[in-house]
C-alpha cells in the first residue's frame, strides 16, 4: 500500500439535485461577473501565487537557508523573473476565468515550491528551481516537506552532523539527493523520513526540527506573522498554511469583515486578535470542505448564497463559523484520541530564534502567551479536550471521550 497515491471512484447513482438550481445558476453567473471585474485578477492571471514572493520577502515571511536568514535576491525567483526568462503557459481550475496556474516546461510552479527548493536551500538559480520542482510532481512528493526536509540535511551538513551530506546552493547535489529520496537510497533514505524523525534518528534536538505535529512549516515564517504563528501551532494538521491562511488577513488580501476578522497590526498578540483567529479557523472549515479557491476573490456571501441555493437552508456567516467550530471540534477530539496531546501545540525552537536582518525585525512570537488565550477562547480544558459546557454549546454533547 505504500505506494498507493490514489483511488478513482465511479458512482452508479446521479448526484442530488440542488434546492434551487436556478439560484445556484444565478449565483455561478454573478460570481464570474464579479470575479472579473476584480482588479486583482489580472494579477493573479499573470504571475499567479508567485507575485507573492517579492512581498514575502518584504514581509520577512519567505524563509532562507532553513528559516536561518531574513535576507536573500528574492528578484531572482520571483514571478517576475519567470516571465521574463521563460515562456510560461496559464492553467486554470475548470471553468474558473482567472487561470493564475503557471507551467514551464511542462513543470507546474507555485509560491510554495519557489520556497521550499529555492530560498530555503539557498537556490536562487530557476533551472535548478525547476528540475527540483519537477521530481517532486513525478514522483508524488510534497514540494514543501521534500524541501524543508532538504534544507534540514543542509542545516545539519553546515554544522558538520551529516559528514556526507548537501550545501547551500548547491543546486546539482540537491537534485541527485532528492532523487534518492524517492527510491530512498543513501542520504535519501534519511531525509524521507521529514524533518522530526530525520532529528529523532541521528539522536539530536527535536527542537531543531522545522516542523508542528510532524507537519513541516510552510513557506510562511511564523515569525511574520503572531496569529499565523498560532495557527500552525493548534493546527490540526500541524504547521498547515491552507487550513488557516491568516497571513492573508493581516496583508489586506483576503480579510472576513462579516464575522470580525479584519487585518490590524501582524505583530498584535491580544486577546480581540487571538477571537479573530479562531473565527478565521471555523470559517476555513467549511470554506476547505467545500473545496473553495484560497485566493479570496470567493468571500464567505458568496459561501452562504450557494449554501442555502443547494440544500434550502439559509445560512449566514455567523451560521458559517458555527457549523465550522463544529467541524474543527470534532477532528480536535479525533486527534485526541490517537495520541496528540497540548504538548505537541507549540512551535519548534529553530523557527523561535530572533532573525538579525529581514523584514520580520527581530520579533519573536509569544506562543505560550496566545495558546492560554487561544485555549480559554476555543473552551479547551488542561486535558487539552473541548470542556462539557463547549461541547453542549456547539451541539456534539453526545459525543464521549
Amino acid at each position: 500500500m505504500e505506494k498507493l497515491k490514489g483511488i478513482a471512484v465511479i458512482g452508479e447513482k446521479g448526484l442530488p439535485e440542488a434546492a434551487d438550481p436556478n439560484r445556484v445558476k444565478e449565483l455561478y453567473s454573478q460570481c464570474l461577473e464579479k470575479i472579473n471585474a476584480n482588479p486583482g485578477k489580472e494579477l493573479w492571471h499573470t504571475y499567479g501565487t508567485l507575485m507573492y514572493t517579492t512581498q514575502g520577502y518584504e514581509l520577512g515571511d519567505t524563509p532562507a537557508k532553513y528559516f536561518q536568514e531574513g535576507v536573500f535576491p528574492a528578484f531572482k525567483i520571483s514571478g517576475e523573473a519567470l516571465i521574463e526568462n521563460y515562456e510560461v503557459e496559464n492553467e486554470g481550475c475548470a471553468l474558473c476565468s482567472v487561470i493564475c496556474g503557471h507551467r514551464v516546461r511542462g513543470v507546474k510552479m507555485e509560491y510554495e515550491s519557489i520556497g521550499s527548493l529555492g530560498s530555503t536551500l539557498g537556490i536562487y538559480d530557476l533551472d535548478y528551481i525547476l528540475d527540483l520542482t519537477h521530481i517532486c510532481n513525478e514522483m508524488g512528493m510534497d514540494s514543501i516537506s521534500a524541501g524543508v526536509s532538504l534544507g534540514f540535511a543542509m542545516y545539519l551538513s553546515e554544522k558538520g552532523v551529516l559528514k556526507d551530506g548537501v550545501q547551500w546552493g548547491n543546486g546539482k547535489r540537491a537534485i541527485e539527493v532528492l532523487r534518492s529520496v524517492a527510491f530512498r537510497e543513501g542520504l535519501g533514505d534519511l531525509i524521507a523520513e521529514g524533518t522530526l524523525r530525520m532529528a529523532q534518528r541521528l539522536g539530536i534536538d527535536p527542537e531543531e526540527a522545522a516542523c508542528v505535529k510532524g507537519l513541516e512549516i510552510p513557506m510562511h515564517d511564523p515569525r511574520a506573522f503572531s496569529m499565523q504563528a498560532l495557527c500552525y501551532a493548534t493546527g490540526i494538521r500541524g504547521a498547515c498554511h491552507m487550513r488557516s491562511d491568516y497571513f492573508t488577513v493581516d496583508i489586506a488580501a483576503a480579510p472576513i469583515p462579516e464575522i470580525g476578522v479584519v487585518p490590524t497590526d501582524r505583530f498584535e498578540e491580544s486577546e480581540e486578535k487571538v477571537k479573530m483567529t479562531v473565527n478565521h479557523q471555523n470559517a476555513k472549515e467549511v470554506l476547505n470542505s467545500g473545496v473553495i479557491c484560497m485566493l479570496g476573490i470567493f468571500d464567505i456571501n458568496d459561501l452562504c448564497a450557494f449554501y442555502s441555493a443547494i440544500t434550502g437552508k439559509e445560512v449566514r456567516p455567523q451560521d458559517i463559523v458555527a457549523l465550522g467550530e463544529k467541524s474543527f471540534m470534532l477532528k480536535r477530539m479525533l486527534n485526541l484520541k490517537l495520541g496528540m496531546s497540548k504538548e505537541h501545540e507549540k512551535l519548534p525552537q529553530v523557527i523561535l530564534r530572533p532573525l538579525k536582518r529581514g523584514g520580520t525585525g527581530g520579533f519573536v512570537p509569544n506562543i505560550q502567551k496566545t495558546l492560554k488565550i487561544y485555549y480559554s477562547i476555543r473552551g479547551i480544558s488542561e486535558d487539552g479536550y473541548p470542556t462539557q459546557d463547549k461541547l453542549s454549546q456547539i451541539g456534539i454533547e453526545d459525543l464521549v471521550r
